[in-house]
């Protein structure tokens, strides 16, 4: 997923189309940049956690805008294709 465009109330999301996908789950989550001594945290040390606490919508499109309403700290989002495989049904 990659980030496009600077504004200032919404990140872009754009990703590359998977041929066969009829539509795509994006999901997100929010983590926060801090840890519990309020020392600041890089991208690699961030702790997350899709199960308990994400958001998820079903789009046909290949990109997202997704408003900014976080504190300060990371938004971490996977995407996942979903289609309709007639070779393989077992």
């Amino acid at each position: 997923v990659q980030i496009q465009g600077n504004s200032p109330e919404t990140l872009e999301l754009h990703w590359q189309p998977i041929p066969g996908a009829e539509r795509y789950d994006l999901e997100w989550t929010y983590a926060d940049s801090y840890d519990s001594l309020s020392t600041a945290l890089t991208a690699s040390q961030v702790i997350y956690n899709f199960k308990h606490n994400a958001t998820r919508i079903q789009t046909t499109s290949h990109h997202y805008s997704l408003p900014k309403v976080f504190d300060q700290g990371y938004i971490v989002v996977r995407v996942r294709a979903i289609g309709y495989n007639p070779n393989n049904l077992s």
